[in-house]
């Protein structure tokens, strides 16, 4: 789902932050205090009168609503926005707190909590599947993954096997959603009152593709990609040189080797200089103006960024390439120096993803340097070469 969320300030003092997501074109700041509509609408206070109040965003109960008027009612009716007729947006629970408070009507095995209604005294099943099809049907934006809430003073050992139980949970709740393109899942970490299993069933959460740990998966296959390039480009490396000649081995190995190491130099300068350019643009937005970058942009600016530093700085590799293989001279270059620094700011200009003169700087001051040492390299390279010598006379 389309989820996206930004941070608007943070405090000098304390971890307290103020945020805003958006749902649906929606804004919700955060942290949010949410109505509650256990059935869907706030008791006494009509959905126009909630928005005027400013929310857009109501906490709906799945239990309650599972139970009456019943989630198939509400999937016919086209969901809780045309239940309630409030259009905003609404949150659902898993059900796992209400099962709790529950405790003298109810099971808890590896498979689900079974129950008996507080209304009527049904015996009913809840598993993650069932919860998850229940929140499915309503069509909450943001729904929850199922989870057993122990009591604040359980013993030791039931929150650690609890934490176990509800890491399992979530993990089918993944499995049982089928609306991820317009459901945001969240998932719950548990613990109790013990900080190692609180941090340990946290770790537990946060390794799942839930909506709100998805970016962490991306940086992880990128940054996969880039730490394992070495090792395949090394793999290549081996299977094609036994085909090379002596001279050929040595150039090419220096190659690969120098477009590593290059390319690496680039990409790191762009994770330095990347800060400075968000605050410029924030500077010159004004005082008045608040940024929100979502996950998404922000991680593929990023990368996009390091890339083009990445790329960039392989530009004197291939100079040298170009020297080695007689395409151009050093000489030609140093001749040609003054259209050749023109050249790089104006490409610089042109193609990096974001015009901020940390940026623009950071990428035209090592490439006018990359150039000037392209022209050395080949110099010595290419010492003593007749062609060389020729040019040069």
């Amino acid at each position: 789902m389309n989820l996206n969320f930004g941070i608007l300030k943070k405090s000098g003092r304390n971890f307290a932050r103020r945020g805003k997501f958006t749902i649906r074109g929606i804004e919700i700041d955060t942290p949010v205090f949410m109505p509650v509509g256990t059935y869907g609408a706030v008791k006494s206070v009509s959905p126009n009168e909630i928005y005027q109040l400013g929310y857009n965003l109501i906490l709906a109960n799945t239990y309650h609503l599972y139970l009456r008027p019943g989630f198939e009612l509400i999937e016919r009716i086209g969901g809780l926005r045309r239940f309630t007729s409030f259009d905003r947006c609404f949150l659902t629970d898993s059900g796992g707190f209400q099962v709790f408070s529950l405790a003298k009507l109810r099971e808890i095995n590896e498979d689900g909590v079974s129950f008996r209604s507080h209304i009527d005294g049904s015996l009913h099943f809840f598993t993650p599947e069932l919860s998850i099809r229940v929140q499915n049907a309503l069509g909450a934006d943001i729904i929850m993954a199922f989870d057993e809430c122990p009591a604040g003073g359980a013993e030791y050992e039931y929150v650690r096997k609890s934490i176990e139980l509800t890491f399992n949970w979530a993990k089918r709740s993944i499995e049982a959603h089928r609306k991820r393109d317009v459901q945001a899942l969240f998932g719950i970490f548990q613990g109790g009152i013990y900080s190692d299993l609180r941090e340990k069933s946290l770790e537990q959460i946060t390794s799942l593709p839930f909506d709100g740990f998805a970016i962490r998966l991306k940086v992880a296959a990128i940054s996969g990609l880039f730490f394992a390039s070495p090792i395949v480009l090394w793999q290549l490396w081996r299977f094609i040189s036994p085909g090379l000649h002596t001279k050929e081995r040595r150039y090419g190995l220096a190659f690969v080797l120098s477009a590593l190491v290059l390319f690496g130099f680039g990409a790191a300068v762009a994770y330095l200089v990347f800060p400075h350019a968000l605050h410029f643009f924030e500077s010159a937005a004004g005082a008045h103006v608040h940024a929100i970058y979502t996950p998404q942009n922000y991680l593929n600016f990023l990368m996009l960024l390091m890339i083009a530093f990445g790329v960039s700085f392989l530009f004197p590799l291939v100079l040298i390439v170009l020297e080695l293989v007689g395409a151009v001279s050093p000489t030609a270059l140093r001749k040609r120096r003054r259209y050749a620094w023109l050249g790089i700011i104006v490409v610089v200009a042109v193609f990096i993803p974001s015009n901020d003169p940390y940026s623009l700087t950071a990428m035209t001051v090592p490439l006018l340097v990359f150039y000037e040492l392209a022209i050395l390299v080949g110099r010595i390279l290419l010492r003593g070469s007749p062609k060389v010598a020729r040019q040069e006379t």
